[in-house]
């Protein structure tokens, strides 16, 4: 019992959390685990996306290119990441 008072004050106020079994199974659709997509991640997906490659290969050829790009190349980006 005072494991699982611990458990429910560890919780209490946290977002994301939900109080019942239930209340899980009816919300667990509207969770988003995953955060706002960033500038570069949009750009890796789309020189990805040109060059015919997966994910990790594109950001690692493409990665250092995204340090050396200009405020103005990079903000077609980061105008979609808004």
């Amino acid at each position: 019992m005072k494991q699982q008072q611990r458990s429910q004050s560890k919780n209490k106020g946290k977002k994301g959390r939900f109080d019942t079994k239930e209340d899980f199974m009816e919300n667990i659709l509207d969770v988003n685990i995953s955060g706002p997509v960033s500038a570069y991640n949009f750009y890796i997906r789309d020189s990805a996306a040109a060059n015919n490659l997966a994910l990790i290969p594109a950001s690692k050829k493409y990665g250092p290119q995204w340090s050396k790009m200009s405020e103005n190349q990079k903000k077609k980006y980061e105008d979609l990441a808004e």
